[in-house]
């Protein structure tokens, strides 16, 4: 098994908005180990050599020293404020966290002029994302500003579907 990807859900474990869009999405981009609130699955193609995401829902995050792990915030959760993060690590957040802390890259996911991730068009079965700014992606190179369409296997709107969309952006070689 190769080096997996780690992607953090954090908030209230009782808000599952985000938590199967989230899995359906790592799992077409090639296999997710969930474990939260007590429970694991393996989500993807059980005949792949391996998973490449592990996600880890937690409504408590002290520190994270994994480096170019995601951390994606539920609605309603705040960024948290934790000492000890990675070098490099990616934020999926509805609100903006507090000052930036070095090697944080910020990914808003919002409507407004601030955030790097919007909807500029939602159908039924796609949508098209726009990026606003040059982001830098894990492992090395970036992804340039622009719109990114995306399919949509399952009908999603909104904050999970920025998430997803972002995901896709980062680990998915800039949208397909």
């Amino acid at each position: 098994m190769g080096q997996m990807q780690l992607v953090v859900l954090y908030g209230d474990l009782q808000d599952t908005t985000l938590t199967l869009p989230l899995c359906r999405t790592l799992a077409a981009l090639g296999g997710v180990l969930y474990c939260g609130d007590g429970c694991t699955a393996v989500c993807g193609d059980p005949g792949a050599a391996g998973l490449r995401f592990v996600l880890l829902e937690t409504e408590r995050l002290r520190s994270c020293g994994a480096e170019d792990t995601l951390v994606i915030c539920k609605l309603g959760a705040a960024f948290p404020q934790s000492a000890g993060f990675a070098e490099r690590l990616y934020a999926l957040a509805a609100a903006p966290p507090p000052p930036p802390a070095e090697g944080l890259e910020w990914l808003g996911c919002a409507c407004g002029e601030e955030s790097t991730l919007a909807l500029s068009s939602l159908r039924e079965e796609s949508a098209v994302v726009e990026l606003r700014r040059t982001l830098p992606l894990p492992g090395g190179g970036a992804l340039e500003p622009g719109e990114f369409p995306v399919r949509l296997r399952v009908p999603t709107e909104g904050y999970p579907l920025l998430c997803c969309c972002g995901v896709e952006l980062l680990f998915g070689g800039g949208g397909r």
